[in-house]
């Protein structure tokens, strides 16, 4: 069997390319899409910052308002769903639940 190079932890390893950000751990930086995440964690909420990944660029007023209302249309729950999250224990770690 050859010897194989083994990399503990993530330093060094490229999980994939793409344009959607870059991090450059030289001047402790990241961005998305051009722009700073410190940026973006002060001026901009949630739903600005998701609809800027998805479609390239910040939404202006009306597309805020139109992403806002279909993201929301879509977060209910089935009744199935439901049913199964009421019979989680109140008290117990989340860990826990998820297990």
């Amino acid at each position: 069997m050859a010897d194989t190079e083994v990399k503990y932890g993530l330093a060094g390893v490229i999980a994939d390319d793409t344009s959607i950000s870059k991090v450059m751990p030289e001047i402790n930086s990241l961005t998305y899409r051009g722009y700073k995440v410190q940026d973006l964690a002060t001026q901009c909420r949630f739903e600005e910052v998701a609809y800027l990944i998805w479609n390239g660029e910040l939404p202006k007023k009306d597309e805020l308002s139109s992403f806002n209302a279909r993201e929301k249309s879509e977060r209910g729950l089935s009744a199935d769903v439901l049913a199964v999250m009421k019979r989680f224990n109140k008290n117990a770690h989340p860990m826990d639940t998820l297990r």
